[in-house]
């Protein structure tokens, strides 16, 4: 009976041990100038309306704007982590199809990106903004004046310190937190906090919320500009999956270009070959 017990108990203790292997460790994230932020709050409708869940995804210019990426599980040297199971955990099993009940007709979950650094970060200038644009409900993009202080979609505008309130945001809050067992970059906020995404960020946004199912363009808006720069689309899926598209013209492959000038030669030659028998 007592190695009947012994045995058992061990097993248990291998399960425990092998459970917690799946959960990551805690992390205690740090900001830095120009870091991206993907963020989520949830209106009235929701489960929980008193959190919002944040993920520094790192350095802005770490990312190839210029080609598409999938941002998952495995993404970021795991970090990016199951940040589904986070929303599930947070806004419940609903999350990404339960209706806002103010009668707006979307969804309660609201998501974006942003992005900003107040001191020169690589090749982007001191004051260079990233923001999302909802083109589902406005299609336009993002602009600035020619002073880069101003929000304009068509001929409106609002002043906003948007960059300061990322930094508040997140050195404030985000920065030295626990992250969640699920993503080494998530962290579960309170909406009432005072540097929080609710209260700080989101009532200075330079650009859109999204439902979860529409399309977010992202831009980058530089000082003195004039036109915001749309780098391509965001979009997410039920499971926390982030996809980018790009704007960016593909470049063919060396393969392609090879096989176009092998074809553009093979067309000059029968041309010419074509018109020396017409001559002849």
């Amino acid at each position: 009976m007592k190695l009947t017990k012994l045995v058992t108990h061990t097993i248990l203790a291998i399960a425990g041990i092998g459970a917690i292997g799946q959960a990551k460790a805690a992390t205690t994230p740090t900001y830095g100038n120009g870091d991206l932020f993907l963020t989520f709050r949830q209106t009235s409708g929701g489960a929980n309306t008193a959190s919002d869940y944040i993920l520094d995804l790192g350095n802005v210019l770490n990312f190839n704007f210029n080609t598409s990426f999938t941002l998952s599980s495995t993404s970021l040297g795991g970090k990016y982590g199951n940040v589904g199971q986070d929303l599930i955990n947070t806004y419940g099993s609903d999350w990404y199809t339960a209706l806002d009940s103010t009668g707006n007709g979307g969804t309660a979950v609201l998501w974006t990106v942003a992005a900003g650094n107040l001191a020169t970060n690589g090749s982007d200038p001191a004051n260079t903004a990233y923001a999302g644009a909802n083109i589902t409900n406005n299609n336009s993009a993002l602009t600035l004046n020619s002073g880069g202080t101003t929000l304009q979609r068509g001929s409106g505008g609002s002043q906003s310190p948007y960059i300061n309130d990322i930094k508040a945001m997140a050195q404030n809050d985000y920065q030295g937190s626990a992250s969640t067992a699920n993503s080494s970059l998530g962290f579960v906020q309170a909406s009432g906090n005072s540097n929080s995404y609710a209260t700080k960020l989101q009532p200075n946004l330079l650009g859109d919320e999204a439902q979860t199912n529409d399309t977010l363009e992202f831009d980058r808006l530089a000082t003195g500009v004039g036109s915001g720069q749309a780098l391509g689309d965001f979009t997410l899926n039920s499971n926390g999956t982030l996809t980018f598209t790009t704007a960016a013209a593909a470049v063919p492959e060396p393969s392609t270009w090879m096989s176009l000038i092998l074809a553009g030669g093979t067309v000059v030659f029968l041309a010419r070959r074509r018109s020396g028998l017409a001559n002849a």
